[in-house]
């Protein structure tokens, strides 16, 4: 299995990486490129300059930032230039250390961690990806303008306030995306997924009429994503009111975000929430989902419309948008990818959405990652849905924050604080809206964000920027996990620590002391026992790696992740002569019905190589572990 570029992929590298660059540029609607005249139009923005005032508030040309317990607000008046604008200025030093910056690094990353201590190459590969489909899929989101004039602006304006380069935002914007359509590209060819993908745990759910009681509308999201340190570090809630003719609307995302596609609320009651999904029918030529699902928020006003919207661009892979028309009270969700979009209206009361098709006819179209990836978005679905039945005509505001900070795994049926959980590590954002209170609650603080303290806020539409430091307001703890659960909760911040340590610096050796620590305060659970396996593998330490997932093969834990155990155990014994114990690791995965192609074809193939080698080695870079799921991308 390769672990490095091709040949053909270096001279491609090399090829482009010599080329001359041409000016920054995007499509017109006529698909012709043109160069953006915005400091012609703009310049009296450079020139001015951040007021202090005297109420603590900062203002920036017609926008304004406030805080609220810890939560930065943007009321943000304008074009959409002079709004991203605003956003970039008034949020410059925290937009310069957050989301932005962190994203545009995910392809870096994500190979660096893939061929280990080779710069060189690595820094080839990086180029060509970025070449082959960030630049790409940039290019095409210019095709957005038939539909969408100005669509572009955001970007620019809000370089153009904070500083970042264009190239950082729109390399941030799209890293998720270009992930996952290289691997599905990967995948079509039969060959071996390289890069980690930075695939999805969002959660999301809405319930009413029978559920509700007294028939109001709760929508409940944990937005999930692999940036700790970035993302949750700067909360944000942006009000947008747009001097061109749209509507007013609203985000909840993170200081320098460009885009409101991820959670946002317009004033005619439109909810969007974003789930990605792995899908197989992907493309360089779809436009971003996120600025498809701006485009829907800014301009639709019903169910239907939004749903038009949708239809008239495809994204690059697959997502899920959680679609609510609270004055209709039509819920559903809009599936999604490069070739399809499909509906799923729920209308029974409930509904919910993590990050897997639903419709059948997008199903065949879902990429397997691992059984892993696959049992979790699913066990989110099982136990909200659980919760959901369980508390029929008792849903309220706070009972949709547990069930967002909810812990237990529907498959083992413990208390578990890493795998197959409504709140994740990775949750960043979460949110729970009343819209007929004209109440949004967002959650503030580090991640998992869902079990610190609730701060309320007013849905756009009643949002009043001459009066806001002056409205009150509740916030809601949400901590039962930490006070419960205070050793689980311990480790699942260690395991945060331990995930930054080796996607961010590729440090195994510094993940596996905090995994060790980890394991001291929650030694039960049998993922933490495995991602310290791999760990301890790629550096060397076989006798840790060996009793680490012996140790996980006593633990309660699922058929899958127990035949990961054999396996890699086998693969540990293999590497050290151990033949005989290795063949018999092996042919346990090789001889269950539980196991999956995947898993079983590698047990087979690692099964004739120690018998033919007496000893097969491990090739340390071809760990390439998917760490939120304590599995791999390949085996």
């Amino acid at each position: 299995m390769s672990t490095a570029p091709t040949t053909t992929v270096i001279l491609l590298t090399l090829t482009l990486v010599l080329s001359t660059h041409g000016p920054t540029c995007a499509l017109r609607a006529d698909g012709k490129s043109q160069v953006y005249p915005f400091s012609a139009k703009y310049g009296h923005l450079y020139r001015d300059h951040v007021r202090e005032n005297p109420d603590g508030s900062r203002s920036f040309h017609q926008g304004t930032l406030f805080r609220r317990s810890g939560i930065y607000v943007l009321h943000l008046k304008g074009d959409r230039f002079e709004m991203a604008f605003q956003h970039g200025m008034l949020l410059k030093e925290q937009a310069s250390q957050g989301i932005a910056v962190g994203a545009a690094r995910l392809v870096e990353r994500a190979v660096r961690n893939s061929l280990g201590d080779r710069p060189i190459m690595a820094r080839m590969a990086t180029n060509y990806i970025h070449k082959r489909y960030s630049d790409e899929m940039w290019f095409a989101a210019g095709r957005m303008a038939t539909v969408d004039p100005g669509c572009l602006d955001e970007v620019y304006g809000l370089s153009g306030g904070s500083g970042i380069s264009r190239a950082t935002i729109t390399r941030g914007l799209l890293a998720a995306e270009v992930l996952f359509v290289l691997s599905a590209d990967q995948a079509s060819k039969r060959r071996a997924i390289e890069y980690v993908p930075q695939a999805g745990q969002c959660s999301g759910f809405v319930a009413w009429g029978p559920y509700t009681g007294d028939s109001q509308l709760i929508v409940a999201r944990n937005t999930d994503y692999g940036l700790n340190g970035y993302f949750d570090r700067f909360p944000t809630v942006i009000y947008y009111e747009p001097t061109d003719g749209d509507m007013r609307y609203m985000t909840v995302a993170s200081a320098g975000a460009p885009y409101a596609g991820l959670v946002s609320l317009n004033e005619a009651g439109i909810f969007l929430g974003a789930h990605i999904i792995p899908s197989k029918a992907s493309s360089v030529c779809g436009v971003s989902a996120l600025m498809i699902a701006t485009h829907v928020i800014r301009t639709a006003r019903t169910f239907d419309e939004a749903v038009a919207t949708f239809k008239t661009m495809r994204p690059p892979t697959g997502w899920a948008y959680t679609l609510v028309s609270v004055d209709e009270k039509r819920v559903g969700s809009v599936e999604l990818n490069s070739q399809k979009v499909m509906v799923r209206e729920s209308r029974d009361g409930v509904h919910v959405q993590t990050n897997h098709f639903l419709v059948p006819e997008m199903q065949p179209s879902q990429l397997a990652i691992n059984r892993s990836e696959e049992q979790d978005t699913r066990a989110r679905y099982a136990r909200i849905e659980q919760r959901l039945q369980d508390s029929k005509g008792e849903v309220s505001e706070r009972l949709a924050m547990q069930i967002l900070a909810d812990h237990m795994d529907p498959f083992s049926g413990r208390t578990s604080a890493f795998l197959n959980t409504v709140s994740v590590h990775t949750t960043m954002t979460s949110v729970v809206l009343v819209p007929s209170n004209g109440r949004i609650y967002i959650a503030n603080g580090m991640a998992p964000v869902c079990e610190n303290t609730y701060v309320e806020l007013p849905t756009v539409d009643r949002f009043n920027p001459d009066t806001f430091l002056e409205d009150e307001y509740a916030t809601v703890t949400n901590d039962d996990f930490k006070r419960e659960h205070p050793k689980l909760a311990a480790a699942e911040q260690l395991l945060i620590e331990a995930k930054k340590a080796y996607e961010y610096r590729n440090d195994h050796l510094e993940a596996l002391r905090l995994l060790k620590q980890a394991i001291n305060l929650d030694g039960e659970n049998a993922a933490y026992h495995f991602v310290a396996a791999i760990m301890a593998s790629k550096a060397g330490h076989y006798s840790y790696a060996t009793s680490a997932l012996k140790r996980s093969l006593e633990l309660e834990t699922s058929p899958h992740r127990r035949l990961l155990s054999h396996y890699y155990l086998g693969r540990v014994y293999a590497h050290l002569g151990y033949e005989k114990a290795a063949r018999e690791r092996f042919a346990i995965v090789t001889g269950s019905d539980e196991s999956g192609p995947k898993l079983r074809a590698a047990a087979a193939h690692s099964y004739r190589k120690t018998k033919r080698l007496r000893r097969y080695r491990l090739k340390r870079k071809s760990l390439r572990i998917l760490f939120q799921f304590a599995d791999m991308l390949e085996y």
